[in-house]
């Protein structure tokens, strides 16, 4: 297999705007989607029915019975149960049967006999005949009907919140008599009057009597009756485990006996398997934790409740990127590979988590170590976060749920960042006109391209005569006062508002099940104009068209659509030599007209160009609003089958097939209005005496972006799961997968575009027309279009054995086999091997060990090696085909990304131990982990001989080890009928090690960026926040200082200091936090529930903005520019240099860097708090559940390190806060 991708680039002036293959693409999806409607609706009416087909041939005259017993197992796959005293008084047997059906011959066997029959699954039971009844007549003792019907007691376990539970102990006189599977279904083979005793770890035990019914069948009376429910209607109030009797079924219901995150059950993706019997390290979150927040994004709701896993936002806390999520810290170099492999239902899931709607999870399993991450291989080094969707558990014939909630957030806090203030501004501005620094910027040769703001402007227009002093004093004085952020909040921003609506409908019997749910999300979000509105449509159906065998297919479908129609942000850039926008600025006069504000060009060269026959150049941001459009679209429709049969009791095979389509689709106009449009008709506008030519068609531009996956995914499983002796259970399972990932993308563009008719006129991209004045001399107009296509694949073969020997020892390994198309030629350079080993004891299972307040002690310990891989790099270059080079117009070719024979995959070992507890009645309960790593072959950058052709390229170039360990208490602290009070409390810790690098190396300079960008120097951990050392403030000149790494004396040879190497400089600590943790109290009183979430970071570090003094220059004026040092003195209580002019760019730099702009990034969050209520309405037909809350999200920091105003999560943007309210209806 080999991977070529392909990227052309050409200038067409007749492409259409719509893609033909992407047509095809889509209505391909949707006959399938059509195909798989019609199964669904063709399996929800189809019944299934089998008779018992066995047949026996028997011949003999005054036979014994157990002669006829062993004809009956010898020829059948029955097996006959009875009792010795039951054949004492049997009567000799005289039967002539040839392939006669089992029941007829069973009823010819048993006729004259003082015992019958019945059969449950395979197992025909021996008992003895009824009585006769006061009438005189003997009731038939097996009608047929009963006879094909199964006996056994059989049912499903689950948890409060419908998860099904495996693994849960069955057993009769303290033996074992059977367990749940993995989907949380049990049969069992009792008698009537049997006590049967219900146990899980972390759970109520249960106990229950098996009694007969009306219909031959059995049922089950709970015996501990003081855990069952009133009317079982609340199971909120449950305080311990409970039976209910649905039809023919026993439905078990563990309710936990402690609070606690880490529920009994785990999901690997591949399996569901009890906790008690897993060595890996989980975390496990079900849809009750989930749904306690009510954040749009489903990461959202996990940040903060999941120990280990951290979002780092300090950059930008406004949006969301996977990669911006680690678990257990960094494993690899790269940044574009940090974030965690996601499963969606068992699959790899390549789409935007941000898309998946949280009322959607069932539940959410974090993988941490090697033995839990493993067996995903290659793409497992940081860590799986398992998403399992809803699907119905019940066999109710239709519950119908509803829930809605509103969320309302603050508008964005544009005074967030330190700033110079307006007066401030203008007193420099006045400096520097006198100074005559913008003298070249007003007369000068190139002062068309050079932007001034209206005060310099005015103070050119006063020195000329044509402002007088009075008006010149009254508009500064006017400016003084004026705060650009106040006008910008009112006008431009609005508060974020998002509704979620979401409807569910479920049903099912013992053939089929069914859940159909669809969702609606509409969000305002933070500037008018902007909007997102999400449409998600999920189906899940199962059949079981015979025994043993089940059929589940499923559907996903999530539109997202999103317009940005406000294109000017608070960083807005006037360029023309500025950078940011001075403090004093205007978009609204007293009239409410919309203001200009300097852009681009100078405001003299705007006012005379063209002499009024170009379109307006002036750039008035009010009226932009809606001018610029910019539509995303996204798409993703997820298919998914599973087909599973039990061939016995403990194995079963199972195949999967998902197709998962990914589309995305921008489409931005710029509306012949827009100052875009108006600035690039004017560019190539063309004036010859009293003719006017524009090259540039009048009207609209639009561009359309295109993005396209589509992914096949197979998988065949074969498991098995076996208990005997009572001693001795094995769960193994061997699988292989296999898929495909084929990509293609489009760009195209056209001007003089009609948002009504849809039509465009035609451009001539390929001759460089002179630009208007020659501003740009000779220019092309832009109308780049782009194609491109990528095919990934990938092959794995994978097995996974847990052996338990006595309940009490654990042994487990897995092992996985991956090959790619994005590596090597050679097969053994293809393939990666990875696996993991694992042992737990349960040590408050032995004789020896005797505190009785000891409920749960488990120690385990896990060795195993997971991957990562880049599919930037391969054996084969990957070349960009371009049309039309600038001079030649030829097509022409260029090495994206150079061949590299020798690229394998990354490589993480991590070894984990772990130590379970639950003590005092499981009202304290947690676990301790250490862990250690090591990640070898880690790709980054390296130099390449300039020779080549090329400066760099990614290699294999470095080892990074790391190490850590968490800490999670859950305690019960008050737990009565009507109140209980709850905590759970997590504390992790992280490091990391830069152990080897033979990339491109920096300077000390370049490694000194706050720790917002990974430092990778060997002997360092990632992030590090490296400073200059600083030795204080000149008192006469506040000129910073810092120290000569030769002779160690105080020096201001700022271009010395810059020379400083990695030794010199000052490490300070990590810029990501090594300790992380979140503090949850939950407190119930009757129907009532409050919750609270606090959040902790600590041992970070971060760099503090300052103000660097181009103010003046280019406009940025960002950082405490009023505490900087101005007189002798203020040394003693400012570490803020003094401004001077000229500039000193390596002054600036320098003290910028110091010591003193770096702070403590510890602080605690109040994160969330929710209030709730929950109650049951009585109705006619069934009582309806409600539930309805409020809460309230980022309410801020409750304490912080540093003195410096800043909240170290947020450097640039603060969190806003945002409160909810909503409700949760079941009928």
């Amino acid at each position: 297999m080999q991977i070529m991708q392909k990227t052309a680039n050409c200038c067409r002036h007749d492409i259409p705007l719509s893609s033909g293959s992407s047509r095809q693409l889509a209505s391909k999806t949707f006959r399938i989607m059509r195909l798989v409607f019609l199964f669904q609706l063709v399996a929800s009416l189809a019944v299934s029915a089998r008779p018992l087909a066995q047949t026996v041939t028997f011949s003999e005259s005054n036979a014994s019975a157990m002669r006829v017993i062993a004809a009956i197992e010898k020829q059948t796959d029955y097996l006959v149960f009875f009792t010795l005293n039951l054949l004492e008084n049997a009567k000799p047997v005289s039967i002539s049967a040839y392939k006669m059906p089992l029941v007829e011959f069973m009823t010819a066997f048993v006729k004259d006999q003082p015992f019958g029959f019945r059969i449950d699954g395979r197992t025909i039971f021996l008992t003895e005949k009824m009585e006769e009844v006061s009438s005189g007549s003997v009731k038939p003792y097996i009608p047929l009907a009963d006879l094909l019907a199964p006996k056994l007691i059989k049912g499903r376990v689950r948890s409060q919140e419908g998860a099904s539970l495996p693994g849960v102990t069955f057993s009769k006189n303290k033996l074992p008599v059977g367990s749940s599977g993995t989907d949380g279904r049990f049969e069992l083979n009792v008698e009537e009057g049997d006590t049967i005793t219900v146990t899980a770890v972390g759970y109520y035990d249960l106990q229950f009597k098996v009694t007969s019914n009306t219909r031959n069948g059995f049922r089950a009376v709970q015996l501990n009756t003081a855990a069952r429910l009133k009317d079982q209607k609340d199971e909120a109030q449950a305080t311990g485990s409970y039976i209910q009797n649905v039809n023919d079924e026993i439905i078990v219901v563990m309710v936990p006996s402690f609070s606690s995150l880490n529920e009994v059950v785990v999901n690997t993706g591949y399996q569901a398997l009890p906790k008690e019997r897993a060595t890996g390290s989980f975390v496990f979150v079900g849809k009750e934790q989930l749904n306690s927040r009510t954040d749009a994004r489903l990461m959202d709701r996990l940040v903060g409740y999941v120990p280990g896993l951290q979002l780092n936002r300090r950059l930008n806390s406004e949006t969301r990127d996977k990669n911006q999520y680690n678990i257990r810290g960094l494993n690899t170099f790269m940044s574009a590979l940090n974030g965690p492999l996601i499963i969606v239902n068992g699959f790899p899931y390549d789409g935007d988590i941000d898309l998946i709607n949280p009322m959607d999870v069932e539940s959410v399993t974090l993988l941490k170590d090697a033995a839990a991450a493993s067996i995903w291989g290659a793409r497992a080094a940081n860590g799986v976060i398992v998403i399992e969707l809803k699907k119905n558990n019940t066999k109710s014939p239709l519950q119908l749920s509803f829930s809605a909630n509103v969320n309302i957030s603050e508008k964005k806090d544009v005074k967030y960042r330190k700033e110079m203030n307006s007066s401030d501004f203008i007193d420099l501005e006045l400096e520097m006109f006198d100074k005559g620094y913008y003298d070249s910027d007003l007369s000068g040769l190139s002062s068309r391209l050079r932007v001034t703001s209206p005060l310099v402007n005015m103070l050119d227009d006063h020195r000329k005569g044509l402002v007088s002093d009075q008006q010149l004093n009254d508009q500064i004085a006017k400016w003084r006062n004026t705060d650009y952020r106040d006008e910008y909040t009112r006008l431009f921003l609005q508060n974020p508002v998002r509704q979620n609506y979401n409807l569910g409908i479920s049903g099912g019997s013992n053939v089929m099940s069914y859940l159909v749910s669809g969702s609606y999300d509409r969000a305002l979000t933070d500037n008018k104009g902007n909007y997102e509105n999400r449409y998600t449509l999920r189906t899940v159906t199962e059949i079981k068209p015979v025994k043993n065998l089940s059929i589940e297919v499923g559907l996903l479908y999530i539109n997202n659509l999103s317009e940005n129609g406000s294109s000017f942000a608070s960083t807005f850039m006037p360029v023309g030599g500025k950078n940011a926008l001075y403090p004093y600025a205007e978009f609204q006069g007293s009239d409410g007209e919309a203001l200009a504000i300097p852009f681009s060009f100078n405001k003299k060269f705007i006012d005379t160009a063209g002499g009024g026959r170009l379109l307006d150049y002036s750039y008035r941001p009010l009226d932009e609003i809606g001018l610029n459009s910019i539509k995303t679209k996204s798409e993703n429709i997820n298919l998914t089958a599973r087909i599973k049969y039990n061939f016995k009791p403990g194995l079963s095979a199972e195949i999967r097939y998902g197709i998962d389509k990914q589309s995305t689709s921008i489409e931005t106009i710029n509306d012949e209005k827009s100052y875009y449009m108006r600035e690039m008709i004017n560019r190539w506008t063309q004036i010859d005496g009293d003719r006017t030519t524009y090259i540039l068609p009048k009207g609209s531009r639009i561009s359309v972006q295109d993005q396209n996956a589509f992914k096949h995914q197979f998988r065949g499983q074969l498991s098995y799961n076996n208990k005997w002796n009572g001693l001795h259970e094995v769960t193994a399972f061997v699988a292989s997968e296999i898929s495909q990932n084929k990509g293609s993308g489009a760009t195209y563009s056209a001007y003089g575009y009609d948002r009504e008719y849809k039509t465009f006129t035609n451009v001539d991209y390929t001759t460089a027309y002179p630009t208007f004045g020659g501003i740009y001399g000779k220019f092309k107009i832009p109308g780049l279009q782009s194609f491109s296509g990528n095919n990934n694949r990938m092959v794995s073969f994978l097995g996974n054995a847990a052996y338990t020997y006595d309940g009490k020892y654990v042994f487990t390994i897995s092992g996985r086999r991956d090959a790619s198309n994005v590596l090597g030629v050679k097969t053994n350079e293809k393939w990666k091997p990875l696996w993991s080993s694992g042992l737990a004891w349960q040590i408050h299972k032995e004789k020896f060990f005797n505190a009785g307040w000891v409920n749960l002690l488990k120690a385990r310990i896990t060795y195993g090696h997971s991957g990562n891989i880049f599919p930037g790099n391969g054996y084969y270059p990957i070349i960009s085909i371009l049309n039309g080079a600038y001079f030649t117009n030829y097509p022409y070719a260029n090495i994206s990304t150079p061949p590299n024979p020798e690229m394998k995959w990354e490589d993480t070992r991590m070894i984990n131990y772990g130590l379970d507890f639950a003590l005092f009645n499981s009202r304290l309960s947690g676990s301790i982990e250490y862990y250690d790593k090591k990640s070898t072959d880690l790709i980054a950058l390296s130099q390449l001989d300039p020779s080549s052709g090329l400066t760099s390229m990614n290699k294999n170039v470095g080892i990074l080890t790391g190490s850590g360990w968490d800490i999670i208490l859950n305690s019960v602290n008050i737990q009565t009928k009507d109140f209980s009070w709850t905590t759970a409390f997590s504390l992790s810790y992280t490091k990391n090690l830069v152990k080897k690098f033979y990339g491109r190396t920096s300077n000390g300079y370049n490694l000194i960026n706050g720790g917002e960008s990974a430092n990778i120097i060997e002997g360092y951990q990632m992030y590090t926040v490296f400073s200059f050392k600083s030795a204080g403030l000149d008192p006469l000149t506040g000129d910073p200082r810092g120290y000569d790494r030769q002779t160690g004396e105080i020096s201001k040879n700022y271009a010395e200091l810059f020379k400083d190497s990695v030794k010199d400089l000052v490490v300070n600590g990590p810029g990501m936090p090594p300790f992380t943790g979140f503090l949850r109290n939950a407190f119930r009183y009757k129907n009532f529930d409050l919750s609270f979430n606090l959040m902790y970071k600590f041992g970070a570090w971060f760099k503090e903005e300052m103000y660097r003094g181009y103010a003046f220059e280019n406009w940025v004026h960002l950082g405490n520019y009023e505490g900087r040092w101005q007189k002798p003195g203020d040394e003693k209580h400012t570490y803020i240099p003094s401004t001077v002019y000229p500039l000193n760019n390596n002054r600036t730099s320098f003290a910028a860097y110091t010591t003193d702009f770096v702070h403590k990034a510890d602080f605690i969050r109040l994160s969330d708090i929710r209030i709730g209520y929950s109650f049951a309405i009585k109705t006619a037909a069934k009582p309806v559940s409600l539930n309805v809350f409020a809460g309230a999200r980022d309410l801020g920091l409750i304490w912080k390190a540093n003195k410096v105003g800043v909240d170290p999560d947020n450097l640039y943007y603060r969190a806003v806060s945002s409160a909810n309210i909503g409700c949760n209806v079941t009928f």
